[in-house]
């Protein structure tokens, strides 16, 4: 097999130093095949790589920096936690610098100040474009979904980052979110929260009183609460006082079918039973859908029609009958199961 094709053969003369040669031709070969593998399984890697940081940067650091899955032990303690982090985020701290400083600010002295950055609804619809529909929402509740939907608003949104921008320092809205202590040495979230609320899964186990399940839900949506805010929200008010009021925005049928275009065919539908398929087939209805968004825009608060889902109580704790201990998973249309359809994660 290693001669074969060439016009060796071992009945010749020289055939010692014509086998050295082959052999050494073969590995040569070999050599060069093994670069070209290493080559292109380091080329995917990174290719790899840079797609999952842009659709799933979760599983990209978990793959980087934990690789091994060890299981979850015991969490720390609650008041030293607290004050911990407190420590670190919450209390000022006077900082001594030291000479390293002044070397860095001479060293920086020389470069070029950079050019004034303006802010397009170009640059806003591509950093938009980049970002995961249903990633946690901020202080205002939007997901990017519907930032992608609404190009009307990218004007807008440039004009308000241009301003934060020219100001120099950055609203505290913008750098405010929900913090959750996870172990470093941990790679599942997921199976760390199962680990630490229901440790033994074992059949459905006794479902809650139906009518105790309703009262207690029933009292937290149905009924109305007069909530006691804090101070915080005159501290919201006073840094949102500064803020340019939004443009009327005016959703067209070139936004609905736009919107309507990047939706899921055949994801579960509203209470109207309509799939995205036939709203993207008919196009006619997209002036209907702009006029009645429009209408919904201009009425501040959306109807309920368009916050109604179907909840799934889901037990925390296993073998419960307690409501408080079911969490709700909401689908599409608000109802009150039955202890039958109570399901376990």
């Amino acid at each position: 097999m290693a001669f074969a094709g060439t016009n060796i053969s071992l009945s010749q003369p020289d055939i010692t130093q014509k086998l050295t040669e082959r052999i050494d031709d073969l590995k040569q070969k070999i050599a060069a095949w093994g670069k070209r593998i290493r080559r292109f399984t380091e080329r995917s890697r990174r290719f790899n790589q840079n797609r999952l940081f842009q659709s799933d940067q979760k599983r990209l650091y978990k793959s980087l920096e934990r690789p091994e899955v060890c299981g979850a032990g015991p969490g720390p303690d609650q008041a030293n936690t607290v004050a911990f982090r407190r420590g670190l985020w919450s209390e000022p701290v006077n900082h001594s610098e030291g000479p390293w400083t002044e070397v860095v600010a001479s060293q920086c002295a020389s470069i070029t100040p950079m050019d004034p950055v303006i802010i397009t609804p170009d640059d806003v619809a591509e950093a938009v474009r980049r970002a995961p529909n249903w990633k946690s929402p901020g202080l205002d509740g939007l997901h990017h979904y519907w930032l992608k939907g609404f190009m009307v608003c990218h004007a807008v949104l440039a004009r308000q980052f241009q301003e934060a921008l020219n100001q120099k320092s950055l609203p505290s809205l913008f750098t405010t979110g929900i913090t959750h202590l996870v172990p470093k040495d941990q790679s599942d979230q997921k199976r760390l929260y199962e680990s630490l609320e229901r440790p033994k899964v074992s059949g459905t186990g006794p479902a809650p009183n139906q009518a105790d399940t309703v009262a207690f839900w029933r009292g937290l949506w149905s009924e109305p609460v007069n909530h006691s805010e804090g101070p915080w929200t005159e501290v919201l008010a006073s840094q949102c006082a500064g803020i340019t009021p939004m443009d009327p925005v005016i959703i067209t049928p070139d936004d609905v079918a736009e919107a309507v275009r990047r939706a899921p065919n055949w994801k579960s539908p509203g209470l109207d039973g309509l799939h995205h398929y036939w709203l993207k087939g008919f196009m006619v209805c997209h002036s209907v859908l702009a006029r009645q968004f429009q209408e919904a825009l201009n009425q501040k608060p959306l109807p309920s029609l368009f916050t109604t889902g179907i909840n799934h109580l889901v037990p925390k704790d296993q073998g419960t009958t307690d409501p408080s201990k079911y969490r709700p998973i909401t689908r599409r249309e608000v109802t009150t199961p039955s202890p039958a359809d109570v399901t376990v994660m």
